[in-house]
């Protein structure tokens, strides 16, 4: 339990969690145990087929099969992290009139609401070939690659006596691309315990649209499964996008579970049940004891710069206690530039109320 919490501590937010959670979990604590000479390790078709109605309508997408009929081009990859549920989906998409597009679509909460967040830039025609050529032979590689293993075997294959060796691939991640062109769709999905290149490919589109975003550019953090976290992170901004992905990259940080060292001097803090902490000093207290019982833990949800000097979080704070009771409110932090660096200067904390693990994905976690 406490490896799955310090991943929930990461900017990757969950205000996404998992469109179909029960299968992410299940994938990352048993799935993909391959007998040697005997069997394959479970492929991600049926995640892919049964949590395909709900990923189009969170995502606000037509299947791609409508976009094939209507004669449309895309290329869609999705990955889901073992624990942080579905990254921002990337599109490559060539619309009727104008040039073709990259897409990164995902999600943003206030705390108890979510909502679609898109970004989306022109790409040059050269780029968008090269990869939409990479997004077709990537399939196609898969597509082979489930055609032979569909294919009966020529003889049985009979383990040896005794001990079987049995290697076990967990808390990988599932990438789903499609394909869509000339009225046909084409599409792979697999765990990357067996097949890394639509993963891969996947990596590439982020890649791609972390240098077409200047200002996601400048994230620098440090977050899981890479430019598809810091695409996760840059979704969550709005306004001043340089000042809030700087207050992310803050809060986020080496200190990021010890509030008293991200706070002011001049902090206010108002903590349900407690009185209000005014200054250092008197927040350092009370942190230090809210730290010992319940070591509560801050998740982002949205991020909006105010100015190029002030940015407000918007998120939530979370811990387990006995026999594993989630419990979560709604948090506000107000970050300003200092000449020592960015700082929390403001904390205000809603009451704290039971909460589910398993939940509808267009709340945050």
């Amino acid at each position: 339990m406490r490896r799955l919490i310090d991943f929930f501590i990461n900017t990757e937010g969950k205000a996404w969690r998992s469109l179909v959670v029960a299968f992410v979990l299940l994938r990352g604590v048993a799935i993909a145990a391959l007998v040697v000479g005997v069997a394959w390790a479970q492929d991600a078709s049926d995640f892919e087929r049964e949590g395909r109605g709900e990923r189009l309508a969170i995502l606000d997408l037509p299947a791609a099969e409508d976009v094939a009929a209507s004669g449309g081009q895309t290329v869609r990859a999705y990955v889901y992290g073992a624990f942080s549920g579905i990254l921002p989906a990337l599109v490559l998409d060539r619309p009727s009139r104008g040039p073709p597009r990259l897409e990164v679509i995902g999600g943003v909460s206030d705390g108890s609401h979510w909502r679609r967040a898109i970004w989306s830039a022109p790409m040059p025609e050269a780029d968008w070939t090269h990869l939409f050529t990479e997004g077709q032979d990537t399939v196609g590689d898969w597509e082979q690659l489930e055609a032979r293993r569909k294919k009966p075997p020529d003889e049985k294959v009979n383990p040896p006596p005794g001990l079987t060796e049995l290697l076990v691939c967990a808390d990988g991640q599932d990438s789903i691309v499609e394909v869509a062109e000339q009225g046909q769709v084409h599409r792979g999905a697999e765990h990357d315990c067996e097949f890394r290149e639509l993963g891969d490919f996947a990596a590439d589109l982020a890649a791609e649209a972390i240098k077409l975003w200047p200002d996601c550019a400048t994230y620098t953090a440090e977050v899981m499964y890479g430019d598809l976290g810091r695409l996760r992170a840059c979704l969550l901004t709005s306004g001043d996008r340089r000042a809030a992905l700087a207050a992310i990259t803050a809060a986020f940080g080496p200190d990021r579970r010890d509030f008293s060292k991200l706070a002011d001097d001049h902090i206010v803090a108002a903590w349900p049940g407690r009185p209000k902490a005014v200054g250092g000093k008197a927040f350092a207290g009370m942190w230090s004891d809210l730290a010992k019982s319940i070591s509560p833990i801050f998740q982002v949800g949205e991020a909006i710069g105010e100015t190029d000097r002030r940015a407000t979080l918007r998120g939530i704070i979370f811990y387990i206690g006995k026999d594993d009771d989630y419990r979560r409110a709604d948090c506000v932090e107000t970050w300003v530039k200092t000449p020592g660096g960015w700082r929390m200067t403001r904390l205000t904390v809603g009451a704290f109320a039971p909460h589910d693990m398993p939940h509808d994905p267009r709340q945050p976690t």
